[in-house]
C-alpha cells in the first residue's frame, strides 16, 4: 500500500518535499514489516543536494524506448570492427559483453548493450549449469550454487587435460560440470568441473578404452 502525502492528500510524487526538507523520489518494491509505516511500501527520499545530482544524471542519461521490431544499429567492437559478440572483453572497462538488448532502442538509433564483470559472468554461467542439470536430472540432485563455485578450479585449468577453460569462445575449452560416475546422481561427492573436450572424450568411451587408446598412440609415437 502506498502512503498518502499528508500535505497534498494524494500519493507522493517525485519532487514532493517532506517536513524535514528531504525530497520524494519513488516508492520502493518492499513493504515495511515494522515501525510506524508498517504495511506501506518503502519510500525513497533524497536530500536537496542529492536530489539535484539525481535530476542532472537523469537528463544526461541516454533514454531508451521500446523496440517492437528488434531492429537498430549495433555497437561495434573497436578491436574487431564488428558488432560485439558474447564473451568479448571491453579493453577500457574490463567488462564482458553479454548481449544486445534488442527489445529496446536508444533515441540515437543504437540498440543498448548488456555487460557483466568477470565474476558476474562466471556466477551466471555456473548458475545456468546448475539449473540445467537440476531440470534434466531431478532425481538424487543435491547441489547448490555455493558448492559449485567452491569446487570450481581457481586457475580455470581443466584438471584432466590441463588446458585453460573459459566461458564463451572455443567450445572445447568451455567448463563442463561432470559426474565422475555416470551411474550416480549429481551429488557433492560425484561432480567435478572439467573442460567440455575432456567431458566429451570421457562420455564416448570407458576408462579402459581411453587408457588403451592412449597407450597405443604413445607406442606409435603420435
Amino acid at each position: 500500500m502506498k502512503r498518502i502525502n499528508p500535505r497534498t492528500k494524494r500519493f507522493f510524487k517525485m519532487g514532493d518535499k517532506r517536513y524535514d526538507g528531504y525530497i520524494f523520489v519513488n516508492y520502493g518494491s518492499k513493504i515495511l514489516k515494522k515501525g510506524p509505516f508498517k504495511g506501506f511500501f518503502k519510500e525513497g527520499f533524497y536530500s536537496p543536494k542529492k536530489f539535484k545530482q539525481f535530476k542532472i544524471k537523469q537528463k544526461t542519461k541516454e533514454p531508451f524506448k521500446r523496440n517492437p521490431t528488434g531492429k537498430g544499429k549495433k555497437e561495434i567492437n573497436p578491436s574487431t570492427g564488428k558488432p560485439w559478440k558474447f564473451g568479448e572483453v571491453d579493453v577500457k572497462s574490463g567488462k564482458i559483453f553479454e548481449y544486445h538488448r534488442t527489445s529496446f532502442i536508444k533515441h540515437n538509433g543504437y540498440i543498448p548493450t548488456s555487460w557483466l564483470t568477470f565474476r558476474g559472468m562466471h556466477i551466471r554461467r555456473v548458475r545456468t549449469a546448475l539449473r540445467r542439470r537440476r531440470k534434466s536430472y531431478p532425481k538424487n540432485f543435491k547441489l547448490n550454487l555455493d558448492y559449485l563455485l567452491k569446487i570450481f578450479p581457481q586457475n580455470f585449468i581443466c584438471p584432466a587435460l590441463k588446458i585453460k577453460m573459459s566461458w564463451g569462445g572455443d567450445r572445447n575449452a568451455s567448463p563442463s560440470l561432470d559426474r565422475t560416475n555416470n551411474n550416480k546422481g549429481y551429488t557433492k561427492d560425484n561432480v567435478i568441473w572439467i573442460s567440455n573436450r575432456a567431458n566429451t572424450i570421457k562420455s564416448e568411451a570407458s576408462y579402459d578404452q581411453i587408457i588403451k587408446v592412449g597407450k597405443w598412440l604413445r607406442n606409435k609415437g603420435y
